[in-house]
């Protein structure tokens, strides 16, 4: 894990020198429409919003993979469509030595306007909505039954569907053997991940920050 956060530091940095040196301007040559498809992966960290004060919150960078379809048309504005695995793991820690872990691993699917800026080598800007689907859950905690956070933990059962909104900016190089893509990444949750009827919860949000890294080959490239 270590050694893929670095190659995306790296590759961020590389770009980053780069940039500046890139006209942001479009020529006739380079005004194409690009379809692509690929494949990505990434690390990520998750975090729940809760209704409920918590003395820490301790979240793992765990990765993340997932096939990538784009299209960007001859002017600033294309699309960009993602199928993801990823896992949500988190531990509270509401009072002394009590704590929840939970870990949840989903299928997310974002559906994302594109903004991109250049030629071969673009600036991005991603934003929309999208939806998760939970593929299965583990969670478990030490919180007895004499506390008052009890009524909080004890039956929290996660919702097998969330929906919200994905925001992000990178970089993209259009090359002879394919495109690379780099992007940071923030999402939030719209829907509460637990019933707050049964968890006493008035609310609980996921979000999540990522940074992943892409490879996709070109299948239509023309005006």
């Amino acid at each position: 894990m270590r050694i893929l956060i670095n190659q995306i530091s790296f590759l961020v940095l590389l770009i980053g020198f780069l940039f500046p040196k890139i006209s942001l301007g479009q020529s006739d040559l380079d005004s194409k429409r690009i379809m692509s498809i690929g494949i990505k992966s990434g690390a990520s960290t998750s975090s729940l919003m809760i209704g409920i004060p918590i003395q820490k919150i301790n979240a793992p960078i765990l990765p993340s993979y997932g096939l990538i379809f784009s299209y960007l048309d001859k002017k600033i504005v294309g699309i960009q469509l993602e199928v993801n695995f990823l896992s949500k793991q988190w531990e509270e820690n509401p009072i002394g030595d009590y704590n929840f872990n939970s870990t949840l691993n989903y299928i997310e699917i974002p559906m994302l306007t594109s903004l991109h800026f250049g030629n071969k080598f673009k600036f991005l800007i991603n934003f929309g909505p999208y939806l998760s689907f939970l593929i299965n859950e583990q969670s478990s905690h030490t919180i007895g039954q004499e506390s008052e956070y009890y009524p909080y933990y004890h039956e929290r059962i996660p919702k097998n569907a969330d929906f919200g909104l994905s925001a992000g900016a990178g970089f993209r190089f259009q090359s002879r053997i394919g495109i690379f893509q780099a992007e940071g990444r923030y999402t939030f949750g719209f829907q509460n991940l637990y019933d707050p009827e049964k968890s006493n919860l008035d609310y609980s949000n996921m979000q999540t920050i990522s940074a992943t890294i892409s490879y996709q080959f070109v299948i239509f490239n023309g005006r």
